[in-house]
């Protein structure tokens, strides 16, 4: 095979190179941007082990902390009453907010008649 020119014009030339620039910076600025994110993530890991080891030692606070609180005594009759009225006061509370949901619909269903 024989090698075969072709001619150019001008014009043809001058925006063939302005689009070879354009492209190379696109990939420089490309580079860029990935470098700093290489960074960006490096700095990520070495902020998440920071964060595990003062949870670490925060964790390790409350159970030393939790040993040294004296413990309550509250006899079972005491803990069973005091659950039963959770669950009461749990229970009203749901049947007050239905209540209103069904008055806050009536109030709509008036107002579109």
């Amino acid at each position: 095979m024989r090698p075969e020119h072709i001619r150019l014009q001008d014009t043809e030339r001058i925006f063939s190179e302005k689009n070879l620039l354009h492209a190379q910076l696109n990939i420089i600025a490309l580079m860029k941007r990935y470098e700093s994110y290489k960074e960006l993530r490096a700095q990520e890991l070495v902020l998440k082990i920071a964060l595990k080891t003062k949870l670490a030692e925060t964790k390790d606070s409350l159970a030393l902390l939790d040993k040294l609180l004296p413990k309550p005594t509250i006899s079972q009759k005491t803990a069973k009453k005091t659950a039963e009225a959770e669950h009461f006061f749990t229970v009203h509370k749901k049947k007050l907010t239905l209540e209103a949901e069904v008055d806050e619909i009536r109030r709509k269903l008036a107002a579109l008649q």
